[in-house]
């Protein structure tokens, strides 16, 4: 691998493919390594996005989870156009 720049996500979950995306949509090169799709967290919690329901104590954390939900709706639209799915 060259040392021009180029980034390596590790992992094939949501948040990881959400960067390797965003880099790439950025100009970096990027390439994502994954063991098994099948065993990442994204598979098992169904992209669920409630921080409400992890009882999460009022905190950074919590700001954090809900601004992450408040910002969903606009990248699954971002996801639509870049895909052409649905």
């Amino acid at each position: 691998m060259k040392s021009t720049g180029e980034i390596l996500v590790i992992g094939g979950g949501v948040i990881s493919l959400a960067i390797a995306l965003e880099l790439k949509r950025q100009g970096a090169s990027v390439t994502i390594v994954t063991r098994d799709f099948t065993e990442a967290a994204t598979h098992a919690a169904a992209g669920m996005l409630a921080p409400q329901a992890e009882q999460i104590l009022p905190s950074p954390m919590l700001d954090l989870c809900l601004r992450s939900r408040d910002l969903y709706p606009d990248w699954t639209q971002k996801l639509e156009e870049l895909t052409g799915l649905n």
